[in-house]
């Protein structure tokens, strides 16, 4: 959740407040922030840009009291696109 360069605690802090309430659930539900050795290790991924990024995009996305369509007004989009792939 951390950017490598975030060893401060107020640069943490600051992430921290910017996140939504259920991403810090989820990260102390994960066992908190990475450490400085598992930062490397998944710094040395190939991936490691495009998931901080779908992180980031995540989290923006979360609005609280956001009224979202139902799956059901989905219904005809998704048998739409089911034909064309047949």
């Amino acid at each position: 959740m951390f950017p490598p360069n975030a060893t401060s605690v107020p640069l943490k802090a600051r992430i921290l407040r910017s996140s939504s309430p259920a991403s810090v659930v989820t990260l102390k539900l994960q066992g908190g922030p990475m450490t400085r050795d598992e930062t490397a290790r998944f710094e040395a991924e190939s991936f490691y840009r495009e998931a901080v990024r779908v992180r980031r995009w995540d989290d923006a996305g979360k609005v609280a009291g956001l009224a979202t369509p139902k799956l059901e007004d989905y219904r005809l989009l998704i048998n739409s696109v089911n034909e064309l792939l047949r």
